[in-house]
């Protein structure tokens, strides 16, 4: 299991931790807090950065962010 700093490190790496406003960086922390290294994590932390952007599109069409956040939460 690696260690916390390790994963903050990776994170920042990824791009997934990059200076933003502090309400939607407390967000993504509690997304990866709740969720961990999951699919539901990425989509949680898409609706805490920018809920406006297309998270999903299938045949019934886009769908962003925050909708998906919104419907599965």
């Amino acid at each position: 299991m690696p260690s916390p700093i390790h994963t903050l490190v990776t994170l920042g790496r990824a791009g997934v931790l990059h200076p933003d406003r502090p309400d939607r960086l407390v967000r993504v922390l509690l997304a990866l807090r709740r969720w961990g290294r999951t699919p539901a994590a990425g989509y949680e932390t898409g609706a805490a950065r920018a809920p406006e952007r297309v998270g999903l599109v299938d045949e019934l069409g886009p769908l962003t962010f925050g909708e998906l956040s919104a419907r599965t939460n």
